[in-house]
């Protein structure tokens, strides 16, 4: 198990790889709103998440915006000719995996 001092250090570097890879220098200047999943999720997954979204908009003056976890993966299904249903796979307790499906009609 990771403390919560461990997963600031595991979010923080996270960050820090992504904003690296999207080629953003000055987060300042880059970022005009900040946007989070708010569940359904590990308890302690959407805190840690929610926690470092709420430092980074309350630090960089800019909105925090809320989204539910299947909504975004819905969003995301690159087709609109299926049902498409977004699940949260909650068989194991700690390692819960988010699935999105897309089902033929």
């Amino acid at each position: 198990m990771i403390s919560n001092a461990g997963n600031r250090v595991l979010v923080a570097a996270a960050l820090d790889r992504y904003l690296g890879d999207v080629a953003i220098t000055d987060i300042s200047d880059d970022v005009s709103l900040i946007a989070v999943t708010v569940g359904p999720g590990s308890f302690t997954g959407v805190r840690v998440g929610l926690a470092a979204a709420r430092g980074l908009a309350v630090g960089l003056g800019v909105p925090l915006a809320g989204l539910v976890t299947t909504s975004v993966l819905h969003m995301q299904a690159v087709t609109r000719s299926r049902l498409i249903v977004a699940a949260i796979d909650r068989t194991r307790f700690i390692d819960s995996k988010t699935r999105l499906v897309a089902l033929r009609l």
